[in-house]
């Protein structure tokens, strides 16, 4: 089972690594990054502080730094303690394609990058209206797809990603709802 797992995982990945191109490869180098997301991070500021006030903005925004800050060393204590390679660090997979030589760490289960983001897009598009749902829903599946095209996570990391932020966004919705924002819902 295990073998047909990392068949499929790899067979997976060879199609969405494939498709390189410089310009693409400029495009997705960056939508892995942070800076270019920061207008997006402003405009979701401006919209939380737009629909709860200064106060609830930075309830909010505590609850999602310390979101952030479990979904990321979760992601920490998952790959150092399952030590899965990253496709950049498997010496069979001679066809994986990479930008800028960048390989990332050792090891990349669960995808700390697929993880954040759709914790972000999960928590937010919570308190959000729903057409910024899908807004940052597309935001955090693209740049997990980036994760893939630059060849540093197979696809079930990044499903890793997504399960483990499932559970922490909502939690932290429940936890928002119940103490911090009781009455904004």
């Amino acid at each position: 089972m295990e073998n047909f797992l990392q068949h499929l995982d790899e067979t997976i990945l060879r199609v969405l690594n494939a498709p390189h191109t410089p310009f693409l490869d400029e495009v997705f180098w960056y939508v892995s990054g942070n800076v270019v997301w920061i207008p997006l991070y402003v405009y979701l500021l401006w919209l939380l502080y737009k629909q709860y006030g200064w106060q609830n903005l930075l309830k909010i925004l505590g609850v999602l730094v310390l979101l952030l800050v479990c979904t990321d060393q979760i992601c920490n204590v998952f790959k150092n303690f399952i030590q899965r390679p990253r496709p950049t660090h498997n010496p069979d997979l001679t066809w994986i394609k990479t930008v800028r030589d960048y390989r990332g760490g050792a090891f990349g289960f669960v995808s700390a990058h697929a993880a954040n983001t759709m914790v972000v897009a999960l928590f937010l598009g919570n308190l959000l209206d729903k057409k910024m749902r899908y807004v940052l829903l597309a935001w955090a599946v693209l740049v997990a797809y980036s994760r893939t095209y630059l060849g540093v996570h197979y696809p079930f990391d990044i499903f890793g990603g997504w399960c483990l932020a499932g559970i922490l966004s909502t939690l932290a919705i429940w936890l928002t709802r119940k103490f911090f924002l009781p009455k904004a819902y």
